[in-house]
């Protein structure tokens, strides 16, 4: 048994992503998933990025676009899956996860450009 088998949030979905396709997407590059750890090496979160656009007739120009900007999308960062393990809720775990994946977007901004990091439904 893995850490990862230990891993149990409130989603069915998630739990199973994690344990059975998450490794396989992050090999394919369809994503990369974070695996979250307490001192004692149980899995208490993971979270996963992936690349993402975001059609600028979605954007309201009048605070978000870029002026100049001439390109049909923004490229952007997914935050594709987000979850805490159900013993560790409460506890600040997601608002690190989340912290962490906004600087990582921030990071990647300066290699390969990005202008919004963009939440999937899937998180909890």
């Amino acid at each position: 048994m893995t850490p990862v088998d230990t891993f149990c949030c409130s989603s069915p979905e998630l739990n199973h992503f994690l344990k059975y396709e998450a490794l396989e997407d992050q090999d394919n590059a369809l994503s990369v998933t974070r695996v979250v750890y307490d001192g004692g090496g149980t899995v208490v979160g993971f979270f996963t990025l992936c690349a993402d656009s975001i059609s600028r007739k979605k954007i309201n120009h009048d605070h978000s676009g870029v002026p100049g900007f001439h390109y049909p999308c923004y490229p952007a960062i997914k935050l594709a899956r987000m979850a805490t393990d159900r013993r560790y809720e409460g506890r600040g775990v997601g608002k690190l996860m989340l912290n962490y994946s906004l600087s990582l977007a921030r990071i990647l901004s300066k290699t390969v450009g990005c202008r919004i990091l963009t939440p999937d439904p899937k998180l909890l």
